[in-house]
């Protein structure tokens, strides 16, 4: 998400001029341009300065003692967290987490070996975010974060079709395909990518009479939540359960079924 956009809704939520509250709405660490344009005046930021309260390890740049790393990172880099490192911070599903900061610039200047650079002259919006993963991750690690994004109604389904609606879209296309907005969970969207890979068809919240309701139903497998936390997997020939949050493969094949 851009600067200015960030701004923008810190502003909106925090009805404060409070630098400590401004900069802990941005993760803990800001340029000051942008913490002005939340409303934090030039003479608040050499007050928390001179107290002690936040730092400042570069010109321009402000933080607290907790802050993000990434967002730090690229703040001093002149740059937008972006990506799987922007989804990340959006509270979206991560499969994997990445091995570099995922930074979008508008400037030509080159960035140091943490980071994989994305460009990008807009705002980095949750729309745009998706598209980056799309073009940048393998299949499963973006469509674990597009299915987030619109499940948790970060983005909607149609504008995320049409953006993809480009002669060279044809594989973005084929991920977009594959959201389905009713998943509850990673685990879901995980295990219902490896079904259809091997050759299943899938069903998400199937309600059975008698048993209640599916979160995911296959020819191989069903999958449906217990309470504490945890997601039952039943198969033609196994049984096993796996904690919430925990992310399992699902490497069922038309010939063990």
């Amino acid at each position: 998400m851009s600067t200015i956009r960030r701004a923008e809704q810190v502003n909106r939520k925090c009805y404060c001029m409070d630098p400590i509250s401004t900069l802990r709405a941005f993760g803990g660490v800001a340029r000051s341009n942008a913490l002005i344009r939340a409303g934090v005046s030039p003479d608040q930021l050499k007050q928390a300065l001179d107290q002690q309260e936040v730092s400042r390890p570069m010109r321009g740049v402000y933080r607290l003692t907790e802050y993000d790393s990434d967002l730090y990172a690229a703040t001093c880099a002149h740059a937008e967290i972006a990506c799987i490192s922007a989804a990340r911070r959006l509270g979206l599903w991560v499969f994997r987490n990445p091995s570099l900061i995922h930074a979008s610039v508008n400037h030509g200047r080159g960035l140091d070996a943490r980071f994989r650079v994305h460009r990008s002259e807009e705002p980095l919006t949750p729309l745009l975010i998706c598209l980056q993963s799309a073009r940048c991750l393998p299949e499963l690690d973006a469509l674990c974060i597009v299915e987030s994004a619109v499940v948790l109604k970060h983005v909607a389904l149609d504008p995320l079709r049409r953006a993809v609606e480009g002669q060279r879209d044809a594989r973005l296309r084929t991920m977009v395909g594959l959201v389905d907005p009713h998943s509850q969970s990673i685990i879901e969207t995980i295990a219902r990518y490896h079904l259809r890979t091997a050759g299943f068809s899938t069903q998400s919240q199937v309600h059975v009479p008698g048993v209640g309701r599916l979160d995911l139903s296959s020819t191989a497998y069903s999958v449906s939540k217990r309470t504490g936390g945890s997601t039952t997997v039943t198969g033609a020939s196994s049984r096993r359960t796996a904690d919430a949050g925990t992310c399992s493969r699902c490497a069922a094949s038309p010939s063990s079924a």
